[in-house]
C-alpha cells in the first residue's frame, strides 16, 4: 500500500476500527520497531483547509527520510491526550465556531499540556486552531473564551475574512515557506512572545510583518495549503527535530532534492507569481 493510501484509510476508519497507522511496512521494519508518534487531534472536528493533507505530508516525508512514525487519532473531545512517548501533537485547522467547545474540553488537561511543552514536546496548531494555544480569543459578538495559554498571544475576531498568499521566512532556520492564509482573527503577541516567522508577503498576524507564534517547540502558524505538503523541507525540519528529541535516528539526515523536485518546482512558480503581485503586475481581485 502506498503511503498516501495508508493515511487515507486511517482518516476514513469508523469508531471501533483501527485508530493508528505506521509506515513500518513501507520501511521494511519490524512491528516492534521504535517509531515517532504523532497524535492527530480531533480529525472529525478539525477538518478545514487541508488539515488531512498535512498529516499525509508528514507520513510521506517520513518515508522519504527513512524515519519510522505512527500517526494516532485522538478522536473524541472526551479522550485523554496520549502524551506518553508522543513526539508531536498536531491540531489541524478548524472552524472558529467550535473552538470554545474544544478549549472547554482541553482546559482540564492544561497542566498535562504545559508539562509536555516544558519537556520539549512539539505541539503544532494551524489556522483557526491557534485559539487553542492562545491566552484568549475575543469574538465579534462580545463573547470571549480562554485557550491553553501555551503561547502568549490573544486573538480578536474581525468582521471580514482575509485571504491571500503567504510568503514567510521561518525564524531560526531561515527556511522559506509559501502557503495560503485564510484568516478570521487578528493575532496580538505579548511583549517577549516570539513569532513563528516574518512575512515577506501576506497579512500574517495583523499586517505588521510577523506571522504566527513560537515558544520552543510549541508552534502556531496561519500557513494553509496544506502548508506541509507544499513545503516538504519545513515538514522535514519538524519531523527531524521531534525525532531527535525522542532519540530516534532516521535513515537519512535530510531529503533528497530529487524526491521533492515537483514540490520545489511548484514553490518556484508560486514565488514568481507572488513577486509579480508585489511588483504590481498582478492585482488581486475582490
Amino acid at each position: 500500500m502506498k503511503p498516501f493510501q495508508a493515511l487515507n484509510n486511517l482518516r476514513q476508519t469508523t469508531p471501533g476500527n483501527a485508530k493508528a497507522v505506521s509506515n513500518l511496512s513501507h520501511l521494511d521494519m519490524p512491528d516492534n520497531a521504535e517509531r515517532l508518534t504523532i497524535v492527530w487531534m480531533y480529525p472529525d472536528v478539525l477538518t478545514l483547509e487541508g488539515g488531512r493533507g498535512d498529516l499525509m505530508a508528514m507520513f510521506n516525508v517520513a518515508c522519504l527520510l527513512g524515519l519510522p512514525i505512527e500517526i494516532v487519532k485522538c478522536r473524541k473531545l472526551t479522550d485523554t491526550v496520549p502524551f506518553s512517548d508522543t513526539g508531536i501533537v498536531f491540531f489541524p485547522p478548524g472552524d472558529l465556531a467550535c473552538m470554545a467547545d474544544i478549549c472547554k474540553a482541553l482546559l482540564p488537561q492544561g497542566d498535562r499540556f504545559a508539562r509536555y511543552a516544558d519537556k520539549g514536546g512539539h505541539i503544532v496548531a494551524i489556522g483557526g486552531s491557534g485559539s487553542l494555544l492562545a491566552k484568549s480569543t475575543q469574538r465579534v459578538d462580545g463573547t470571549a473564551f480562554d485557550g491553553l495559554g501555551l503561547l502568549d498571544m490573544t486573538l480578536t475576531e474581525r468582521n471580514e475574512i482575509f485571504g491571500d498568499d503567504l510568503w514567510l521566512t521561518v525564524r531560526g532556520s531561515k527556511r522559506e515557506m509559501i502557503a495560503t492564509q485564510i484568516q478570521r482573527c487578528d493575532v496580538t503577541l505579548a511583549k517577549g512572545q516570539a513569532p513563528f516567522a516574518d512575512t515577506r508577503y501576506g497579512r500574517g498576524n495583523d499586517g505588521g510583518g510577523l506571522e504566527g507564534a513560537r515558544s520552543q517547540n510549541v508552534i502556531f502558524t496561519h500557513a494553509l495549503g496544506p502548508a506541509l505538503a507544499r513545503n516538504p523541507l519545513v515538514c522535514a525540519d519538524l519531523l527531524l527535530a521531534a525525532a531527535e528529541r525522542m532519540g530516534i535516528t532516521p535513515a537519512k539526515p535530510e531529503l533528497n532534492p530529487e524526491d521533492i523536485a515537483f514540490e520545489t518546482e511548484a514553490l518556484n512558480d508560486l514565488r514568481t507569481f507572488i513577486k509579480k503581485k508585489i511588483a504590481g503586475e498582478i492585482v488581486p481581485q475582490d
